[in-house]
């Protein structure tokens, strides 16, 4: 099952990487069409920071769960105490000795696997909807004023920031959302929405040549354009997303899938 999501991951990445990128470049700039070009975009098309390390931690969950299961929850506060400090605590006022890549690497990917599954172990209450957002506001408040002293203060593995993402995530443990198709439908295009929208030569055809946001840096309209441009941006997404499922999935997408999980079991 596994080895299915991680192939339709990557195939995703791939296909919107070069489908949007070659687009945007024959119609904004035929002349950018050279070998060197094509084989620089086939390169970022493939190499997704997200799409990489979440694949890696998919193949590690397995092991991961495996410790989490026989772990005791002494033992377990132990393991986070010890993450927390050295992947987030020490980077964010001391050094990035232990770990110098922002938090877009494996290593944060991993604690904050092992954090979630504590909660959803461990956890028997849950917290209040007002607690967990008025910390992730105090906690956005101090990120803000941390960031005019010091550059890392965004970093993934800053523990502000971890403590907001944790917060944030209490406040939707807490809500009572009933089943909605809707919801549920728009939920599953929200992998690829973040394809499209990441890719920066489709992104600033968006920005620029459909929404103008570039013309609105030093208008009183910004905030306007920038709610319209998010939206917009948003439906563009969902509606690519939806033609390709419907043209593409069942003939290309699937069986495709189907021949790398197939590869990869009889190795």
């Amino acid at each position: 099952m596994f080895i299915s999501k991680i192939a339709r991951l990557v195939l995703l990445m791939t296909f919107w990487g070069l489908s949007l990128s070659l687009f945007t470049m024959l119609v904004l700039n035929p002349a950018l069409f050279t070998i060197h070009n094509c084989l620089k975009m086939v390169k970022i098309a493939i190499s997704q920071w997200f799409v990489i390390i979440y694949s890696i931690l998919y193949l590690l969950i397995p092991y991961i769960n495996t410790v989490i299961r026989v772990i005791s929850k002494k033992n377990y506060q132990k393991l986070l105490i010890i993450a927390i400090f050295f992947f987030y605590i020490w980077l964010t006022f001391y050094t990035s000795t232990t770990s110098n890549d922002a938090g877009y690497g494996i290593v944060n990917f991993v604690c904050l696997y092992l954090i979630g599954a504590y909660i959803r172990k461990f956890q028997t209450a849950k917290i209040a909807k007002w607690k967990s957002f008025c910390v992730y506001v105090v906690l956005s408040g101090i990120t803000m004023v941390f960031s005019l002293y010091f550059e890392n203060a965004w970093n993934y593995n800053s523990i502000f920031v971890l403590g907001g993402a944790v917060a944030l995530f209490e406040f939707f443990t807490s809500l009572n959302i009933k089943y909605n198709p809707l919801i549920n439908t728009l939920a599953s295009f929200t992998f690829s929405v973040y394809l499209i929208n990441v890719n920066g030569l489709f992104n600033k055809y968006l920005c620029q040549v459909i929404f103008h946001s570039n013309e609105y840096w030093q208008s009183p309209m910004i905030a306007f354009n920038g709610i319209i441009a998010m939206i917009g941006i948003y439906v563009i997404c969902i509606c690519l997303e939806f033609l390709r499922s419907i043209l593409l999935d069942k003939k290309i997408f699937k069986p495709l899938i189907k021949i790398v999980k197939g590869t990869i079991e009889v190795q």
